[in-house]
Formats: structure tokens, sequence, C-alpha cells
């Protein structure tokens, strides 16, 4: 892996450390705790059997324990202990309750020696649950504190917990009893009984836990055993149905995490593209704008941006075109003025020797009004390219306009093309200056001339309104193309072969040198419109 990651590669381990991981934690601990759970489940069942056998014990004691008192206080049995020679007569029938749960009973007197002993005529195999619990009990001298001697009782265990001894549950556990001062077990087993020393051990292909209770009295201890696995299967199972919910869960996770980081980082990746190729000077670049997330946003903005700059650039470069032309144009002017101060002295002087009567009397007047003309516009383009403003008088704009009308109209005769041009009219008063408002006009003019096919046709209306003058200019020619039409500001920049591309841009500047709009409208096919606005004068 690269280093540093890329901004995908964080998104997914962003995911992997908050989502799966997580994910695989609980699932561990999910199967730990169902193991857990079970096991305790397990332990508390356990100690629910030591507790019934415990109170079958308590329960079934005293009476068995008040039955060999009696016995012991009985005549027959003082009397063996006091005189040993009739001990042959001494019989158990008197303990005919527990005759069949006896395995055995002895009597020891005062010295410890045996001097009678009998068992049951069923013994082991009529409890048949084997070895019996051995208990001793005191014999006292009737209503005398003297001892005479001790009852030894082997108890069958079905005589202290009944039938519970041989019921096993249905989780297969396993009840135990071993006499604490043998450590012999007196119920039956299906394993070792040596196992159940340990908390848990294995047995069968399965795991046990055991539980014990000590009682003391009579002295016994109790040990139950059940194997884990009936208990905890179910939920072990449950456990790794969860685990694999939480897997096909964290899969799901990490594959919307990937769709997910890979469509946006690939918009991300488009955009960080797009930049690169604009900081190395690609201005045509676009981002795909999908979507209205943040990054549809930020591609949007983008491409606003990339617009704006490759506006205020074209701008810039117009400005400067405009400054270069602006600069030649002064150093022109300069030197067409002094041509023509000249040209108007000598036609000056040559008139004053023509007779008055002449014919080129006329044609001399005129061609010194034109001269006077032509001085004045190259002073306004003087002015406008130092300044960038013209001197404004009040000027009636129906002059200018039919002037630039007068000029164009052997274009238009050229192409064999009509120019319908309204009657003027009133007025229609505007602050400005005469000439560059002609040199305006006639370019918007010579424009729609050249555009025209054989025959074509244009139209100029003027219409004020509302404190200001809407002069329109359309023709029926082709029409602009949309990607050129961004671009017909652009100084230089033209559509015609042989064009200079300075005529709209010059427009567009007289126009707003006298607070006015140039626009144009186009429909490749129909034609275009030019729409000049300027202020009228107050």
């Amino acid at each position: 892996m690269r280093w540093p990651p890329s901004l995908r590669t964080r998104f997914l381990l962003l995911v992997i450390a908050g989502a799966v991981v997580p994910l695989a934690l609980i699932g561990l601990w999910l199967t730990r705790t169902a193991s857990r759970s079970g096991e305790d489940l397990l332990r508390s069942r356990l100690m629910e059997t030591l507790d019934r056998g415990a109170q079958e014990v308590a329960g079934r004691w005293p009476t068995l324990r008040s039955g060999l008192i009696s016995f012991t206080e009985s005549a027959a049995v003082q009397h063996v202990l006091t005189e040993p020679a009739g001990a042959a007569q001494l019989t158990i029938d008197g303990l005919t309750d527990y005759s069949g749960a006896l395995s055995a009973l002895s009597l020891y007197d005062g010295a410890g020696i045996s001097v009678w002993s009998q068992r049951s005529p069923g013994g082991e195999s009529a409890a048949g649950l084997g070895p019996g619990l051995l208990v001793r009990l005191p014999v006292f001298a009737e209503r005398s504190p003297d001892r005479l001697g001790t009852l030894e009782v082997e108890l069958a265990m079905r005589l202290l917990l009944g039938d519970i001894a041989l019921q096993t549950s249905s989780l297969g556990t396993v009840l135990a009893a071993f006499d604490p001062l043998t450590d012999a077990s007196l119920l039956p087993l299906p394993f070792d009984a040596a196992l159940l020393g340990a908390e848990r051990f294995s047995w069968g292909g399965d795991d046990w836990i055991t539980d014990r209770r000590a009682l003391t009295e009579p002295a016994l201890i109790l040990v139950a055993a059940a194997p884990l696995s009936p208990l905890t299967a179910p939920f072990e199972a449950a456990a790794r149905r969860g685990l694999l919910v939480l897997l096909i869960a964290a899969a799901l996770v990490m594959m919307i995490a990937v769709f997910l980081t890979a469509r946006m980082t690939r918009s991300l990746g488009r955009l960080a593209a797009a930049a690169e190729a604009v900081s190395r000077g690609e201005l045509d670049r676009r981002v795909e704008a999908t979507g209205r997330d943040e990054i549809g946003q930020v591609a949007g903005a983008f491409n606003t941006m990339i617009e704006n700059l490759r506006r205020t650039l074209r701008e810039l470069a117009d400005r400067q075109a405009l400054a270069a032309v602006g600069e030649f144009a002064a150093s022109l002017s300069h030197e067409v003025r002094n041509a023509l101060t000249s040209i108007r002295l000598d036609l000056q002087v040559s008139g004053e020797q023509l007779p008055d009567e002449t014919a080129v009397k006329e044609p001399h007047e005129r061609a010194l009004k034109e001269i006077g003309r032509l001085n004045e516009t190259v002073t306004g383009a003087l002015e406008l390219a130092r300044s960038g403003r013209l001197k404004q008088v009040p000027l009636d704009l129906w002059t200018p306009l039919m002037a630039a009308i007068h000029t164009a109209g052997p274009e238009f005769a050229q192409r064999h093309a009509h120019l319908d041009v309204p009657e003027p009219g009133a007025p229609i008063m505007v602050a400005g200056d005469s000439a560059a408002l002609e040199q305006l006009f006639l370019n918007i003019l010579l424009n729609a001339a050249q555009a025209l096919d054989e025959g074509g046709a244009a139209a100029l209306e003027v219409e004020p309104a509302d404190g200001q003058v809407f002069v329109t200019i359309r023709d029926d020619g082709p029409g602009i193309p949309a990607e050129a039409l961004d671009r017909v500001f652009e100084a230089f920049y033209s559509t015609r072969e042989g064009g200079t591309g300075l005529g709209l841009p010059i427009a567009r500047r007289i126009a707003q040198a006298h607070g006015g709009q140039l626009r144009v409208r186009t429909t490749v096919g129909t034609g275009t419109e030019v729409d000049i606005t300027l202020p009228l004068s107050m």
C-alpha cells in the first residue's frame, strides 16, 4: 500500500475500524457469552439437583434416626450390651420399616468390641444401590447418661434420597454420594468415581462440570455432574447463527463501502484530474456534476469557476488587444489628422481659385465636408483610445444613424440586398459623440450587409421608451454558430475570411462609453439580431 494512502483507502480503513472490527468483536463476545451462559445455567441446574438431594436427606434422616434410637433403647439391645451372652436372640425385626434399606447393623460395647452384627436378608441387592453409608449412633443406658456402646448402621442411599437417587434429568445429570470417612462412592455411576473429584472433566467425548454439597447430619457428600453440550449446544448454535449474520452484515457493509467510496473517489479523481489540467492551462476542461451532494456541488462550483476564469482571461485578453489597438489607433490617428489637415488646406486654397458657377464647386465643398467629418471621427477615436471616454454633447440620434446608413448603402447595393430603414421622426436626443455613434452604427450595418447572401434583407428599428432608445438591426443571414457566439466580442476574432475582428468589440466599447449596452442574439439558419441600448438625454 502506497503512503500516504489514497482517500478511498482511508475511507475503507475508517469503515473497517468503525464497523467491521466492532462487529467482529461482537461476534466473538456472542460466541464466548453463549458458552459461558450455558455453563452458568447448567451450574444452576446442578445446584437445584443438590438442593433437592439435601432436602430429601433432611426430610428422611430425622425419622430414620428416631427409629434407630428407639431400637437402641429397646430392652433387647440394652441386654446384649450388658449381657453379651444374649446376643443370639437379638434381631432387627423392630426395624421392619427399614429392613429392606439397611444393609447391616452392628453393636459395639464400651470398649469398641463387636458384640452383635446382622446383615439385612435383602442386603445390597434389596437396596439396589451398592454399598451403604456407615452411620454410628451412641447407645446409652435406659434413664442414665452412661454410654453402653455404639450402634453402627450401613444405610442404603435410597433410604436417604428416595427415588431421586436413581433419577437423571433430561440434561443427563448424574447424582453421586460419597462417604466422607471412607471416600467410598455410594451410588452407581456410569464412569469412574474419581473423575468427580475435579470441577470439570472429560468423558464420553464431552466436557462435564460438577458441583458438590457437604452434609453434616448425617455426614454425607453429594456431587452432581452433567455434560455441557446438551445445554450449551443451543446457545452456541444461536451464537453461530448470530455470528454468521454479523459476518454477512460486515460483508454487506464492506461491499456498500467499496461501492460508495469507488463512486465518490471516482468523482473526486475526475475533479483532481481536471484541476491538474487547469493548472497546466487547459481551461476547456469540465467536470461532470452528478447528483446534488457535496461532491456534485463542488463539481458545479468548479465548472462555474473555470467558466468565470475563462471569461475573465478572455476579457483581459480583449482589453489588452483593444489597448494595443488603441495605442496603434492613437499613433495612426495622429498621422491621419496631419494628412487630413494638409488636404483640407489644399482644398481650401484651391477652392478660392474656382469660379462661382463652375460644376466642380459642389463636389469640392462635399469633399471638404467629408474631410471635416473624417477629422472628427479620427479625433473621437483618439480620445476614446486615450481615456475610454468621449466628449458628449446633446445631439439628435437620427443624425449619426442616417449618416451610417448612407455610408453603408453601397455595401448593401453590391450584394443586391435590401435594407429596411424607418423614416426619421421626431428628434431623439442623446448625449454623445456624433462621429463615434456613427462609427458604432456603421460597424453593425456593415456586419449585417456582409452576412447577407445575394438578394438578402436587413431591417433597422428605432424605438424610444422608458428613458432609453432601443436600436435593433437584424438580418436574415446564416446566423452565428453557437461555439463562436461567445467569442464575437474578442478582439481580432472573426468567422469571416478577411475580417479584422474589431467591428463588434469597438462598437460595444463605444456603446459602453455612452452608458449603453450592445447585445447579440442569433439563430443558426435564421439570422442575427443586434440590440443597441442608449440612455436618452434629459
